[in-house]
């Protein structure tokens, strides 16, 4: 497997093991709101996106630095207090091992930001970004 996978594997491991608030689903694979449990919310998705890539020697190691979009679902009246809740118990949770078993070398929130809803009234979304630099070897699995 590869790091980025093994690091987005450890990325799920960890907000699945969020004890307050509980999550009810956490996910790589897209949430479709009406297809998933009312138990299931709070729900997490997690998916790879940008990444930025360097050559750090003239041999083949590399250092990449990717973004993970950790996009968060909620269902209740109290919408913001439960993503803020949500926002900073994830953070403190990755904080607790940032180098992801280590597959990185460090890793940190860098973006909060509402995700507008529409019209998934009473449902509300917000995405956390969470940076990994991490280094791997070209041509490795």
């Amino acid at each position: 497997m590869s790091k980025r996978e093994d690091i987005a594997n450890d990325i799920v491991k960890a907000l699945k093991a969020i004890a307050s608030p509980r999550l009810g689903l956490v996910t790589r694979e897209p949430i479709i709101i009406d297809e998933i449990s009312r138990q299931a919310i709070p729900a997490v998705f997690v998916e790879s996106a940008d990444e930025e890539r360097e050559q750090l020697t003239a041999g083949s190691a590399r250092l990449g630095r990717i973004s993970y979009n950790l996009d968060i679902i909620v269902k209740t009246d109290m919408r913001d207090t439960e993503r803020n809740a949500l926002v900073e118990s994830i953070e403190e949770k990755l904080e607790q091992d940032v180098k992801r078993d280590n597959n990185a070398l460090d890793g940190e929130v860098v973006v909060v930001e509402v995700i507008d809803p529409g019209e998934a009234t009473p449902y509300a979304t917000m995405r956390v970004v969470y940076l990994v630099t991490y280094r791997y070897e070209r041509g490795a699995t």
